[in-house]
C-alpha cells in the first residue's frame, strides 16, 4: 500500500506500472485508526499515448529496386496499441491491422501476388522522436520502411512563420 494525502478527498501519484490493465486496492483509516474494507479500481496505462497518430513513410529495397520491392505505406496508432495501416506496393493496396506488444513490436504477414508471404515489421518510437520504422521483405527482398508521424493537422495547425509573402 502507498500512503495518500487528504481526508475527505485525497490523492496520490500511481509508480511502477506495467504497461496494460493494472488493478489498484485501497483502504483508509478513520480518526479512530478503524481500517476500512478495500476497494479495487482498475487502471490501463497506455505507453502507446505518445506515440498515436498517422504515419506515412516509404519503403525501398535497396539492394536493387524495381516497383516489386518498393512502395508507400500508411498507418493510423490508436489506443492500446492498435495500429491499421496498408502498403502501396506494385501498384495495389494491401490493408492490414493488428497489436503493438508492449515491447514496441509490430509483425504482420500479407499475402501477395505473384510474391507469397510479405512480412511487415514495425516499430514505434515511445520517446518523442514521431517515428514508426521496420522493414517489409520476402523470401527474395527486405526493404527498409521509415514513417514519420503527422504532427500538424486541421484542429492542430503548423505555427506561421512571421513575415510577408508573396
Amino acid at each position: 500500500y502507498q500512503t495518500a494525502e487528504g481526508t475527505n478527498r485525497w490523492s496520490f501519484t500511481l509508480t511502477n506500472l506495467v504497461p496494460g490493465l493494472n488493478i489498484v486496492r485501497v483502504r483508509a483509516y478513520d480518526t479512530s485508526t478503524n481500517l476500512s474494507r478495500a476497494v479495487a479500481r482498475s487502471v490501463f496505462y497506455d505507453i502507446f499515448v505518445p506515440a498515436r497518430g498517422l504515419y506515412a513513410g516509404l519503403f525501398a529495397d535497396t539492394n536493387s529496386l524495381t516497383t516489386t520491392n518498393a512502395g508507400y505505406f500508411t498507418a493510423k496508432l490508436v489506443a492500446k496499441g492498435q495500429l491499421s495501416g496498408k502498403l502501396l506496393l506494385a501498384g495495389r493496396s494491401y490493408g492490414f491491422a493488428g497489436l503493438f506488444g508492449a515491447d514496441t513490436n509490430f509483425f504482420k504477414s500479407l499475402t501477395v501476388p505473384g510474391q507469397g508471404e510479405v512480412d511487415v515489421h514495425l516499430t514505434v518510437d515511445l520517446a518523442g522522436g514521431d517515428l514508426m520504422a521496420g522493414t517489409v521483405s520476402n523470401s527474395a527482398w527486405s526493404a527498409p520502411l521509415l514513417a514519420n508521424r503527422q504532427v500538424y493537422s486541421r484542429t492542430y495547425p503548423c505555427p506561421q512563420l512571421p513575415g510577408k509573402y508573396t
